[in-house]
């Protein structure tokens, strides 16, 4: 199985869990101080209020894209304390978008000024210190089981004092300690990719205020005693049918993370259409996706190491 495939559901588990950050405040804008523009984080779908939404101190990135009324335009943006929030032109394709970086905790304005000097709007960027790094734990137990040589992705989300999840990325930094290291995938949100011999080792993650140290335990391929399968309902997609299959793969201590199979099936119109093990924000386990060319039942094989398992797909 290509290791681009097996990544896939970390990929998307990540970036579910970047998007989903403010989901209480999607589709809202907040209106400039002089009513001629209006502004929204980028940072969650659709956007998301600026003035109800602090940032990340420390060094958080983030995006506001800009929307102004008719006959209004800008030509530099100017923060009245670049101590607590710096601003600069952002990336957006119709140029109506304003980076931000994080300093301290406090207020500052963000200022549209026009071609001749004059204040076009104004808003207030709240940027708070972060009092609590939240995780979404998959796994029971003190530290989550993963397989020798698998990449993961460890993520942490900032909250302020009242829970409230704080706006941007790049406020928190990470520290390893062996046998894990750090492994290239792509992130999104405030996390890391990691990889590990069998052994056990530690996370830490740190903001500007808070600090969290996560154990986790790397086992070896040999650790695996036996794979459980189970088939769930087909699904349908044009005039495409496909089986669904759930393997988690259970060691002495417990399910482990990051154990793809390698798929056998006794018929060659059954096709493996993509297969995804899940972060370790969700339970342990991979899920294949079988496409399904003709009728009849048909026995598939996962094999992980020394042990496997069958189930029977029916179409």
């Amino acid at each position: 199985m290509p290791r681009r495939m097996r990544i896939l559901g970390l990929l998307v588990a990540a970036a579910l869990a970047a998007f989903g950050m403010l989901a209480a405040g999607c589709g809202s804008r907040s209106e400039g101080q002089l009513g001629h523009a209006s502004f929204a984080w980028q940072e969650c779908p659709f956007g998301c209020s600026v003035t109800d939404n602090p940032m990340a101190a420390g060094g958080a990135r983030a995006e506001i894209s800009v929307s102004l009324a008719s006959g209004y335009s800008f030509q530099q943006i100017r923060s009245s304390d670049p101590t607590i929030a710096a601003f600069s032109v952002g990336g957006s394709s119709n140029g109506l978008a304003v980076s931000v970086q994080s300093g301290t905790p406090g207020r500052a304005q963000l200022q549209l000024i026009d071609a001749k000097g004059k204040l076009v709007d104004e808003i207030t960027v709240t940027v708070t210190a972060t009092a609590k790094l939240a995780m979404v734990k998959g796994w029971s137990g003190t530290a989550p089981l993963v397989l020798e040589g698998s990449t993961q992705l460890f993520h942490v989300t900032t909250k302020d004092a009242n829970d409230h999840t704080l706006v941007g990325t790049g406020a928190v930094t990470f520290a390893l300690t062996d046998p894990l290291r750090t492994t290239a995938a792509i992130v999104f949100g405030d996390m890391i990719g990691f990889t590990g011999a069998a052994g056990a080792g530690t996370i830490t993650a740190r903001s500007d205020a808070s600090t969290v140290v996560q154990p986790i335990t790397v086992v070896p391929l040999s650790a695996l005693t036996g794979l459980t399968a189970t088939a769930n309902a087909n699904s349908v997609e044009g005039t495409s049918i496909f089986a669904n299959v759930d393997v988690v793969a259970n060691s002495a201590t417990g399910s482990v993370y990051g154990a793809p199979c390698g798929w056998t099936v006794n018929d060659a119109s059954v096709v493996v259409q993509s297969q995804t093990s899940a972060s370790l924000e969700g339970a342990a386990k991979s899920t294949t996706k079988f496409k399904l060319g003709s009728a009849g039942t048909f026995t598939a094989t996962c094999a992980i190491g020394a042990v496997s398992t069958s189930v029977q797909l029916h179409r």
